[in-house]
């Protein structure tokens, strides 16, 4: 097996158990279905200026994506500035540290879903 396929697999895993964390709390649930409620009413609302005005609408979807896009560009190039006037030694650095930062991140949620799985496989093996 290859080592993509392997770090695939990891990361998959590790998404996996982070959402069965996530979803395992009540809030967290009901967050999620408020979040899925307003995204139906946001896509019914669509739908009706969609068929109100077919025409319209797709203009109107248009002109909010070209503001995206040009907000986005700017943005990328405020950043692109930043990152220029840094000399190598800042970039390296802050490299280094989100690299660390990373790190710490995932070997943090990896254990917690390593605990999760002891957890679970301890109350099977107690049945």
């Amino acid at each position: 097996m290859s080592k993509g396929k392997g770090l695939a697999a990891f990361v998959t895993g590790v998404a996996v158990g982070a959402a069965a964390l996530f979803f395992a709390k009540k809030e967290n649930r009901d967050k999620a279905q408020e979040y899925t409620d307003q995204a139906k009413k946001q896509l019914e609302k669509w739908a009706k200026e969609y068929n109100k005005d077919p025409e319209k609408f797709q203009q109107k979807l248009l002109k909010e994506g070209q503001d995206l896009a040009q907000s986005t560009m700017d943005d990328i190039k405020k950043k692109a500035k930043e990152l220029k006037a840094m000399d190598e030694e800042e970039l390296l650095e802050m490299a280094s540290d989100t690299k660390k930062n990373v790190t710490q991140a995932v070997t943090k949620k990896v254990d917690e879903v390593k605990k999760e799985i002891d957890k679970a496989t301890g109350n099977i093996k107690k049945k």
